[in-house]
């Protein structure tokens, strides 16, 4: 099995308001990997507050190598402050077990998460850690 670990940044907007986005370079530890867009909706799609519960955040990972990749799944790791509702392991979404994924396959994860009320406004990072 192969390992890599993408990391993103959770940036608060306005003084109260979530929202997650995308680093100028998301790292990859070993190739092939990139998050292509991150997005961090309230349950009813809306904005993301302190205190807020059941918020979807969905990452879209670009596959980029040569070789077929196989059960790819993506464990979360969030700062203090956010909490798991879902697991933090999960298969893409978009993925059927057992099949290849090739170059230029764009693979979403979701996760739900509750944001403590108690959180401050500021940058916050995650931790994708792929194994395939």
């Amino acid at each position: 099995m192969r390992t890599l670990r993408l990391w993103a940044s959770i940036l608060t907007v306005l003084f109260i308001a979530f929202s997650l986005v995308v680093p100028a370079a998301s790292r990859a530890e070993n190739s092939g990997w990139s998050i292509e867009s991150v997005s961090f909706t309230s349950r009813t799609g809306g904005d993301v507050y302190p205190g807020s519960t059941g918020a979807v955040l969905e990452v879209s990972v670009l596959y980029n190598s040569t070789q077929n990749a196989y059960n790819p799944s993506a464990c979360i790791t969030l700062p203090q402050g956010f909490t798991l509702r879902s697991s933090r392991c999960s298969m893409p979404v978009n993925y059927t077990l057992g099949q290849p994924v090739s170059a230029g396959y764009l693979l979403e994860y979701r996760y739900i998460v509750d944001v403590s009320k108690n959180l401050e406004p500021g940058v916050y990072g995650f931790t994708l850690n792929i194994t395939y």
